[in-house]
């Protein structure tokens, strides 16, 4: 199909390198026209589970069969059929993520239009999230190799007045929660001009009360989002957006990684603090791959996010874009440090029981309060790119991008550190292994004085200059795309007084790939792209302070199939990679020495399918396969040290979601289905001494299911009013990094790993809302 200049023009400045203008979907009506003159663009809302176009691979919105990346898209529908209060909980449906691992690599941070994001984001909130499956240094920000997950939440729209109020209930056997969500666009607060109004505005905003729920209990969190849009001439359009989260918790009802066979101090009849214990033994981490030796916390979280954007056409073939964004966090841990045997729960054995007994009814839980940990983040971004559409030849359409990025993290962690008064005992009452998840909390803070204060900084740079070109050729049947970025990456440490430059390098970096189109419902992609990223935030001693780490590289080779079967019923990709990482190093603080970890290998395949038996049916199918090869070295590390968490790397992972909607006759408007999935467990292995430990996640499935009703309460105004059970197996922990598993792993010793774990309720939620 042959497209216009005025077309060409119209895809790239209405969806285009800024993320904020990518999805303004009008809400009120499917298919509204907004006016961005001198041409027209149909705005969709974007309704159902399939999305057809993605930003994330080249700041450009462009089809997703046109792309040599593997991007999958989860629609706003998507999230709200699932209940997903969070992205977190909107990803555990997808087969190739786990927590925030993309094919078995760390992701980072998430990303908000492109933008690194500190915190997580209602799912209320969110419009779409688009999943880059492997590097990319498109987005602002460090990219690891395993990929990115870009999240785009919901902006003003012009010329559209429409609104939405939600409540939702959940209960369970052991807790219940409920939230609301309110959003509403005014689309014609400006003037009206023949391009259309000048201004919009849109507050979305929503609220949780929890009383105890997957890894935290007393949740109490709020997220408002306050967009603006202001057109004040026909070229060019100004946005403004504010971000506010705010989160109190306390974290009582998961443990990791306690050992019922740990030495037992003989003054005090406790075991050693596990940290203590486990450098005695020759190593330093635990099962499960969670080293925290406290969950037990109060986590208040405070994130503040501004972004501004600005778009202006110059003419029919030139643009620019132009971004800031800072974003604002702290968030303050109470009991939560790793390895030092403060703010840790210790056990005891019961009056009588057997000395070494590797019965978990023959211990007692005591909890004690330690240290806190503030953690502040300062993150500031620019991004400024400008857009070339050049007039070749008729029948072949270009786009070239170049720019400049530039992000700097401010970020502080501030200890304070809490000590017993005389002779006095903080070790709480002790409970039961088998009634510990709804175990009290109640900390004397009288009891506590400050001891020590010490604090680290570090800011982290990263300056980039990009240059993209997309261009169609064979008469549209082949796609490619060639980007070259050269970035600048550098760190600054002042850890506990003593100030370090750690790092500092230069990488260009490739991102090449090509789309073949044999017909129109077979295609092929391959592509090649490379990542950089900072190596470690462990600064060296102080007689090393010269030392710089080499950045941290990766790059992945993928080659895949797309297909569009049975009339557009059966739509589909299969992508296969091979991921690797290098030049990782970690310091090693017993040795003093810097170690190199080796090459990180992740190699599997990604199926994802979609199909429509009929109009009125959807089917999601989703299997992600990973090797999971973890080198020895790194597991030794439990994946910290590398951005490959073996944890959170399962084998396979399995998803399916269906639904069916009624649109004739008496239950006209009625939906249901639900949704299987299941992750396969991952095995694990070290040697230390000589001797080698296994052990293993095991295997997790979840079943939901799900009815939904919608009607129309008069001419302008919708209803609905869904009820959802999920995790009926009761093997899920809901909203909880995967990574870390479920429950207790004790008696670890060669080649064995006993476990003791909490199931996870099962849960009822109920929603009704209004949209008009």
């Amino acid at each position: 199909m042959k497209r216009n200049k005025a077309t060409l023009w119209a895809t790239a400045l209405t969806l285009s390198a800024s993320p904020l203008l990518h999805y303004a979907y009008a809400q009120s009506t499917d298919d509204e026209i907004f006016n961005l003159q001198p041409f027209q663009v149909t705005s969709n809302r974007e309704e159902g589970y399939r999305a057809t176009s993605t930003i994330s691979a080249s700041r450009l919105n462009v089809q997703l069969d046109e792309v040599p990346v593997n991007i999958p898209v989860m629609t706003a529908d998507f999230i709200d059929d699932t209940v997903s209060v969070t992205q977190r909980e909107a990803l555990e449906w997808h087969a190739a993520v786990e927590g925030k691992n993309v094919r078995g690599f760390g992701t980072e941070e998430f990303y908000r239009h492109g933008f690194q994001h500190l915190s997580d984001t209602q799912g209320f909130l969110i419009q779409r999230m688009e999943i880059v499956r492997g590097p990319t240094a498109i987005l602002s920000g460090p990219i690891h190799p395993g990929g990115a997950i870009n999240v785009i939440t919901k902006q003003a729209v012009l010329d559209s007045n429409f609104g939405e109020a939600r409540f939702q209930h959940t209960f369970a056997e052991n807790h219940s929660y409920g939230n609301i969500g309110f959003d509403i666009n005014a689309g014609n607060l400006g003037k009206d001009t023949d391009y259309g109004n000048t201004m919009a505005f849109r507050f979305t905003g929503a609220y949780q009360q929890d009383s105890g729920r997957g890894a935290w209990t007393g949740n109490d969190y709020g997220a408002g989002l306050m967009s603006f849009r202001w057109r004040p001439q026909e070229e060019t359009i100004i946005t403004a957006e504010y971000y506010n989260y705010k989160l109190d918790s306390d974290r009582t009802d998961h443990m990791a990684g306690l050992r019922l066979n740990m030495p037992t101090d003989s003054a005090t009849g406790f075991q050693k603090p596990v940290g203590l214990a486990a450098r005695e033994q020759g190593y330093s981490d635990i099962i499960n791959g969670a080293n925290w030796l406290g969950p037990d916390a109060s986590a208040p979280e405070r994130n503040n996010e501004f972004i501004i954007n600005v778009n202006h056409k110059f003419n029919d073939f030139f643009f620019v874009d132009a971004s800031f964004t800072r974003a604002d966090r702290d968030l303050d841990f109470i009991n939560m440090m790793h390895g030092n045997g403060m703010g840790t729960y210790q056990l005891r054995l019961k009056d009588g029981a057997p000395a070494g007994s590797q019965d978990v009814d023959d211990y007692l839980i005591y909890r004690r309060l330690g240290p806190s940990r503030l953690i502040g983040n300062i993150v500031d971004q620019i991004g400024v790119m400008a857009t070339w559409i050049p007039d070749f030849t008729e029948n072949s359409n270009h786009k070239v991008m170049f720019g400049y990025q530039s992000f700097e993290q401010d970020k502080l962690l501030d200890f304070k550190w809490y000590k017993e008064i005389g002779t006095g005992e903080l070790w709480h009452s002790p409970v039961e292994i088998s009634d510990y998840p709804r175990g009290d909390l109640s900390y004397d803070f009288s009891l506590l004085y400050e001891d020590v204060h010490l604090d680290r900084q570090e800011v982290n740079e990263q300056d980039t200059l990009f240059v993209n070109w997309t261009g169609e050729w064979l008469d549209e049947r082949l796609h490619t795309m060639f980007g070259l970025f050269n970035t600048d990456l550098s760190q600054n440490q002042t850890n506990f007084g003593t100030a370090k430059e750690v790092h500092d390098s230069s990488k260009t970096l490739p991102q090449i790939g090509a789309v073949y189109d044999f017909t129109e419902d077979f295609g092929m992609y391959a592509s090649f792209t490379e990542s950089a990223a900072i190596n470690s935030n462990q600064a060296p001693p102080a007689d090393n302070a010269d030392f710089h780490f080499p950045p941290k590289s990766g790059e992945m080779r993928e080659i895949g199939f797309r297909f569009d079967l049975l009339d557009k019923k059966l739509v589909g990709s299969l992508g296969i990679y091979e991921v690797n990482q290098t030049d990782v190093v970690s310091y090693n603080s017993e040795t003093e020495e810097f170690v190199n970890l080796g090459d990180v290998e992740s190699t599997g395949y990604d199926l994802d399918i979609f199909y429509y038996p009929t109009a009125n049916w959807s089917v999601i199918f989703g299997w992600a396969h990973n090797d999971k090869d973890v080198p020895a070295l790194i597991a030794s590390t439990g994946g910290t040290a590398a951005d490959r968490n073996a944890f959170a790397s399962p084998p396979n992972k399995y998803s399916l979601w269906t639904k069916y909607t009624i649109k004739d006759g008496p239950m006209h408007g009625v939906s249901f289905g639900g949704g299987f999935k299941l992750v396969e467990g991952t095995p694990t292995e070290r040697t230390v001494n000589g001797t080698t430990y296994r052990a293993s996640t095991p295997d997790r499935t979840r079943f939901d299911l799900f009815v939904q009703k919608k009607g129309m309460l008069n001419d302008d105004v919708e209803y609905y009013v869904s009820l959802n059970a999920r995790n009926l197996t009761g093997k899920e922990l809901i909203n909880q990094n995967p990574g870390l598993g479920s429950g207790i792993a004790y008696g670890w010793r060669p080649n064995s790993a006993l476990r003791y774990e909490f199931d996870q309720d099962p849960e009822y939620t109920v929603t009704t809302g209004l949209k008009w």
